[in-house]
């Protein structure tokens, strides 16, 4: 049922209750692109970054007449739970549960989140609706989240319209719409329902079929979601669902929780909170709320919402509670420390995430989470991942190397940069939480393990260290030698924090050049000390650091030393015999014998020309002057212009064995010459010369 060209319309299927619907299909559009026909979804609600921890579940429904009319209709759709990968070039899907037969996808809403409530609702015509709905209280705001679902199973009679009823005094903001997109010259209207807040309702609506029967109606099969935030807790309820075809009920009322009676007296002084505010008390935002009742995370006295207007805090993920309470109490990752959440910056375009775990990939490479062997402050699977924008086909279309690997960065496919294999660098994180305390008094002392035996050719050290004034720090490195080498040395006066790669060929150079650790083993135990010279109430924390050592000698095989990967030069021009290892190195030493000295090992034999087992000749055909020829460079001393040809049984020797097996052919129904043959080819394995073939190119 997933074969992009066998699907048809929705709107072909005309009363889905009784299974009706037009057979063969009208609507046939050619495919313009890998949605022709199929569901689309928006790219940003399938990006983890912004919807962290979200779950998605796809369904199929099926539409038969016989199994309608055997009273069926209502259990025809079947879901199951998918992962979306990280990959935004494809965001590819992945079944993760088995399909649950027989029950609709809102129904997982349901049995995942157990604050929704899901209704059925029958319209009277044998057609069934049903609404999930759920009521969250946002944070300490005082402001209520109310969100409805309403799915249409099988109503022919459809729905155009879906109102809440509203309390006085209660006053209502953000309110959402979100459809389905109609596409592939569906005939169906798309526009979205039109939202009001007009005669005690919040309502949305769109056109009645008497005057518009295309509208962008709720049909069979399909969920469009309903939401708004309100000033008022919830309470008993009835929402109205007009029906878009006629007939009679005209409208279903659906018992649900809806917001309560407004007037409300946030503060306990007797006096409503609504004729506060007409008598020019604050409320900033106009939210019916008081602002002395919302809240104020930071209890500097002002409203979150009036700071959030005045742009004194900002709120990037939408969830009314300020970024910087958020970060401070440990609810929003900010690595950076620019008081911006990093899902934000990611979001925004302020901040990579190359391997879509949703943190920035630049902290991530500092804390050594992320590997950065080269220590440029760009992960390498970021460097090795292909642009996902790239058409590396070239066809102007889909890109088949999406995804993939750059193999001109790591041609391995192994995730470490060859660059970084060539040296042999290794990175050596060490991260702190909570931080090292640093004051005055004995130096911070921070230590790791190096494993790796071999001599230093580079050492690099990245630093974040929290401090207000870090010109009263000295920083050093300790090798296990005793070698010491100092990073930092009391500069940066007043300015705070420190957080800062140290690289002697790099943008940061260390108070003393780490170069002293040239030559020396890498292999032990490995200090940071961090010293606080003025002993006041100004302390601060080690919070991380990475120590990235250069090893001689430790990097990727390259036997021929050009610099490449042997694993990238192999081929079958490269490695005749196939052994896995390039033929120059083969020979090189002593594996391999080349006497020929051709750079082929003798082995693999004389590449030479093409040519055709068994005609001796080479006149390019199989007759009976081709043993003639044979016995003739025998025994008359006849010469050969290729002595491979005249080999018809492979034994790598012309003798009279060949002369005798081509008779055999010829008049016998003898064995055939063996390879190359009855075409022009090459043997690889002889040692028999082949100096001209003129019937083979």
């Amino acid at each position: 049922n997933g074969s992009q060209f066998s699907l048809g319309a929705r709107s072909e299927v005309f009363d889905p209750a009784n299974g009706t619907f037009t057979y063969p299909r009208i609507l046939d559009p050619p495919a313009v692109d890998l949605t022709t026909r199929r569901l689309r979804v928006r790219g940003p609600d399938l990006d983890p970054a912004i919807y962290p921890g979200a779950r998605y579940f796809v369904e199929a429904h099926y539409v038969a007449k016989d199994d309608a009319l055997a009273g069926n209709a209502h259990n025809n759709a079947s879901y199951r739970e998918v992962s979306v990968s990280s990959n935004a070039s494809t965001r590819a899907i992945t079944y993760i549960t088995p399909t649950q037969r027989q029950l609709q996808a809102i129904r997982a809403w349901g049995a995942i989140d157990p604050e929704v409530t899901l209704v059925d609702i029958h319209d009277g015509e044998g057609g069934l609706f049903i609404l999930g709905y759920k009521v969250s209280e946002i944070g300490a705001s005082g402001l209520y989240a109310y969100e409805y679902a309403l799915y249409n199973m099988n109503s022919t009679r459809a729905a155009r319209s879906f109102a809440v009823p509203l309390q006085p005094g209660v006053v209502i903001s953000d309110i959402e719409f979100n459809d389905v997109e109609y596409h592939s010259t569906e005939v169906y209207d798309g526009t979205d329902w039109t939202p009001s807040t007009a005669g005690g309702n919040v309502s949305w609506t769109t056109s009645t079929a008497a005057i518009d029967p295309e509208a962008n109606a709720l049909r069979w099969g399909t969920l469009y979601n309903f939401r708004f935030t309100a000033n008022s807790p919830p309470g008993p309820a009835n929402v109205e669902i007009g029906m878009f075809e006629p007939g009679l009920p005209a409208g279903l009322a659906v018992a649900v929780l809806g917001p309560s009676a407004g007037n409300l007296d946030c503060n306990g002084n007797g006096t409503l909170d609504s004729e506060e505010i007409l008598a020019g008390a604050a409320d900033c935002d106009s939210n019916g709320l008081l602002d002395e009742c919302q809240n104020d995370c930071d209890g500097n006295g002002s409203a979150d919402n009036c700071e959030f207007l005045a742009g004194t805090q900002f709120d990037c993920n939408g969830d009314f509670i300020p970024d910087a309470c958020q970060i401070t109490a440990g609810d929003l990752v900010d690595c950076d420390g620019d008081l911006v959440p990093d899902i934000c910056q990611i979001a925004n375009g302020q901040g990579t995430d190359c391997d879509g775990d949703g943190g920035l990939d630049s902290c991530q490479v500092l804390i050594g989470t992320l590997a950065d062997c080269d220590a440029d402050g760009l992960a390498d699977i970021c460097q090795i991942l292909d642009d996902p924008l790239n058409d590396c086909d070239a066809d102007g279309g889909l890109d088949l190397c999406q995804g993939q690997q750059d193999p001109s960065l790591d041609c391995d496919q192994n995730g470490v940069l060859d660059l970084c294999e060539t040296p042999g660098f290794f990175s050596f994180p060490v991260s702190h939480s909570p931080g090292l305390f640093v004051g005055g008094g004995p130096p911070t002392i921070s230590t790791v393990s190096v494993g790796n035996t071999g001599v230093i050719e580079d050492i690099d050290v990245a630093v974040r260290v929290t401090h207000p004034f870090i010109g009263q720090l000295q920083i050093d490195v300790v090798a296990p030698s005793g070698t010491e080498v100092r990073l930092h040395n009391s500069t940066g006066g007043t300015t705070a924090d420190l957080v800062v790669v140290y690289d002697d060929e790099g943008t940061t150079v260390p108070a003393q050049p780490l170069s002293a650790f040239d030559g020396e083993l890498a292999a032990g135990t490995w200090s940071l000390e961090v010293a606080d010279t003025f002993p006041t109430i100004d302390d601060g924390t080690l919070d991380s650091w990475v120590l990235v050592v250069g090893i001689a000698g430790a990097g990727f095989p390259d036997c021929n030393a050009n610099g490449t990967h042997d694993d990238c030069e192999l081929d079958a021009s490269t490695d005749c015999n196939g052994n896995g290892v390039l033929d120059s190195c083969d020979i090189a030493t002593g594996t391999s014998l080349d006497a020929d000295l051709d750079g082929i090992p003798d082995e693999c034999g004389p590449m030479g020309p093409e040519f055709i087992r068994g005609d001796a000749n080479a006149d390019g055909l199989f007759d009976i002057a081709d043993p003639i020829a044979v016995l003739a460079y025998l025994f008359s001393g006849g010469g050969a212009s290729c002595e491979a040809a005249l080999d018809a049984n492979g034994s790598d020797a012309v003798d009279i064995a060949d002369g005798i097996a081509l008779l055999s052919t010829l008049f016998s129904g003898g064995t055939p010459p063996v390879s190359p043959y009855p075409g022009c080819g090459i043997d690889l394995h002889t040692t028999l010369s082949c100096a001209a073939f003129p019937a083979c190119p």
